[in-house]
């Protein structure tokens, strides 16, 4: 049985302790045993855990582990660490994404917190499809395929430069204050922005971290920064969607679109935001266009030529790198070609939470296996480099596919077909 939806408006809440009423917060929730165990329920029907990481929450819940933490915030007497900041690499030219994290069980209560955060989903206008209940990548794709006479429009897409740390906090605290109408929740939030330290490479330091990528709130806060835009088009009506830091708009002209485009800089300039300039693509009717890594052509919704150029590049400097270490090591040609497999195993069709694999990504709403067959044949003809160091037709006879799949390779094509769409 399915456990009941535990997504509820605050102002419906009623807190009473010790027979005094106090002002209902949805940071009392965070107490709850039944809450946890809904939560728990909601992680294992996403299915985007592995099977560790469900042992993991599991293990926290039946200990009670959240208990102290829970009470401290709901009191509004608990103490975050100091978060740590991490570099992840986006891209070969070096560049960066500053993430930040706190300790694992104070990790664990805010991933909790933010489930709970859907309980605000109403305040959001539709056209909004990131880290939101019911919406998604899946969601955001379908609509924008119904948006009536999109093949002939024109189109915008931008993308905000360094989105989530760039967040101006004491606008956001601002904003938050009247919509919340919770004011424990409201010092929650400025108590853990307002702090500017930071642990990076075992030092301390202070900064300004916006939002915090890679904290669990932040998807929310992100989300709400830029609400009074998103309202403002949908208000308009005009074909405006916007998942985290990306954005698409159409119009019936280019001096509509233009107009469109206006309002989104003008916007985000007086937020303290802008648009990044090497992400900022124009479209005239009919034009393949590209959205969420993926490509869009009169219907047909594929692998956009970045994800498949990006992915390309990962494959290659993944063979490049095993080889290099079967050398080193003296590992047999089978065991380089399962460490490349399984590598890519976890990108392709793995659980890990916070950042979804293909299967969870892109499966869902392709229509056609087109860029997929494209990276299945990259990604064989790498696994032959692997062995032979070469490119020829010699590989097939050395290296035959069978021989890929008694090592574990599964092509991206089969799964997808086989898996449904």
């Amino acid at each position: 049985m399915r456990a009941p939806c535990p997504f509820i408006r605050v102002s419906a809440l009623s807190v009473c302790m010790c027979g005094t009423e106090r002002a209902p917060s949805l940071l009392d929730e965070v107490t709850k045993r039944e809450r946890w165990q809904e939560f728990l329920v909601h992680k294992k029907e996403k299915d985007d855990l592995s099977q560790k990481a469900v042992r993991e929450l599991e293990d926290f819940i039946l200990g009670e582990r959240y208990a102290d933490i829970a009470k401290g915030i709901s009191d509004g007497t608990y103490v975050f660490s100091v978060p740590v900041k991490r570099q992840i690499n986006k891209t070969k030219a070096g560049k960066k994404r500053d993430v930040y994290t706190y300790a694992k069980d104070e990790m664990m209560v805010l991933k909790m917190l933010s489930y709970l955060m859907h309980g605000y989903d109403h305040l959001f206008s539709p056209n909004l499809y990131s880290f939101r209940s019911g919406r998604g990548v899946k969601k955001a794709l379908y609509d924008l395929k119904r948006i009536r006479g999109i093949d002939s429009m024109y189109g915008y897409k931008a993308d905000i430069s360094n989105y989530f740390n760039s967040v101006d906090t004491d606008r956001l605290l601002g904003k938050l204050g009247g919509a919340l109408k919770d004011d424990r929740l409201h010092k929650l939030f400025a108590d853990l922005l307002s702090d500017r330290r930071a642990m990076f490479r075992n030092e301390l330091i202070a900064e300004d971290k916006g939002v915090m990528a890679g904290m669990p709130l932040s998807a929310f806060l992100a989300n709400f920064y830029l609400k009074e835009m998103d309202d403002l088009f949908f208000e308009k009506g005009v074909a405006y969607l916007r998942y985290a830091d990306d954005i698409i708009v159409f119009a019936a002209s280019p001096d509509e679109l233009n107009v469109h485009k206006e309002t989104i800089n003008s916007f985000l300039e007086e937020n303290g935001l802008s648009v990044n300039g090497n992400k900022e693509f124009y479209y005239r009717p009919g034009d393949t266009f590209e959205y969420l890594g993926f490509s869009y052509t009169r219907g047909v919704i594929d692998l956009s030529e970045n994800t498949v150029r990006k992915m390309k590049a990962k494959i290659r400097r993944a063979s490049r790198s095993i080889r290099r270490w079967s050398h080193r090591k003296k590992a047999s040609e089978d065991a380089s070609l399962k460490a490349m497999i399984k590598k890519f195993d976890l990108k392709f069709f793995g659980k890990e939470e916070g950042e979804l694999s293909w299967k969870y990504w892109f499966f869902p709403s392709v229509n056609t296996d087109v860029g997929l067959r494209e990276v299945d044949a990259y990604m064989q003809e790498r696994l032959r480099y692997l062995v032979t160091g070469r490119y020829n037709k010699k590989n097939y006879d050395r290296v035959p596919y069978e021989r890929l799949k008694e090592c574990g390779y599964r092509p991206l094509v089969h799964e997808f077909h086989a898996g449904g769409k």
